[in-house]
């Protein structure tokens, strides 16, 4: 039975319990406890791993007297009068309230997670964006360029000279493209490939910050202050990655009606 405390589970090197499996759902819903965490019951061989456990899979199971469940002849739950205090009073339907507290806190906590994975999206969108405009750009200086070459052997040089950036920026636009669509979906591999592009080019910059220190004159000076300001906004970059591949796992462990709400949303 769900109600009987018969349930461990470990918090670092602690053994907390007993708790009900209500109270263990909840906990994995609400990321107190990560699917990695061990959770071990009567007439289980081993502690397991909470994310591999079924019983911990099925949402917590509401009780509307504890979960704060109100009925329409009960008016507005006292969580949605403190939630839209001083805004603008609503005209809808002030009676139908389907979501208990439970769940409206299991989604605030889906959402957080999800946040985190979101910020690494909109960077890999905003880099693509940042590539698309230097790709044009270089089309035109590069077409510019070639039409105004005095000789057309020359301009057959340049124009294959163009071919080696042009190409470069491509690249970049499609794993940008590939980068930012995978991480909308929650797919782990496009923040863990953007990770290790970021920590490639982290070690690039710390090598022209110690270049750049054995340099002398104004060109070591500009040298050592563009490594600087790359090393900075590379090591960003790789954290805010490295945070969207750390969280997503938590994020699958939410129930799919939070997901489903969230990618509707297009949260």
């Amino acid at each position: 039975m769900t109600t009987s405390a018969n349930w461990f589970y470990m918090r670092g090197d602690q053994q907390q319990g007993p708790v009900t499996l209500d109270d263990l759902r909840r906990l994995l819903a609400q990321g107190e406890l990560s699917g990695s965490d061990l959770a071990w019951s009567a007439g289980m061989p081993q502690w397991m791993m909470a994310g591999q456990i079924p019983a911990l899979q099925a949402p917590p199971r509401a009780v509307p007297v504890e979960m704060g469940y109100y009925t329409p002849m009960m008016g507005m739950p006292q969580r949605a009068v403190d939630n839209l205090r001083n805004h603008a009073a609503p005209r809808g339907d002030t009676g139908d309230w389907p979501l208990d507290d439970a769940r409206v806190q299991c989604f605030e906590q889906t959402v957080k997670l999800r946040k985190r994975v979101m910020a690494a999206a909109r960077l890999y969108h905003l880099m693509l964006l940042l590539a698309v405009i230097f790709a044009v750009v270089m089309v035109i200086v590069g077409l510019a360029t070639v039409a105004t070459a005095p000789a057309r052997g020359r301009q057959w040089g340049m124009f294959l000279a163009m071919l080696i950036p042009g190409g470069f920026f491509v690249g970049l636009c499609v794993l940008y493209y590939f980068s930012w669509r995978g991480t909308t979906r929650s797919q782990r591999w496009a923040p863990l490939t953007m990770f290790i592009l970021f920590l490639i080019g982290t070690a690039v910059n710390i090598s022209g910050c110690v270049l750049a220190t054995a340099a002398t004159g104004p060109a070591g000076a500009s040298q050592a202050v563009a490594s600087a300001i790359g090393l900075i906004f590379t090591v960003a970059f790789a954290v805010v990655s490295w945070r969207a591949f750390a969280v997503i796992p938590q994020y699958l462990l939410q129930p799919a009606w939070c997901q489903e709400l969230i990618v509707k949303a297009n949260l």
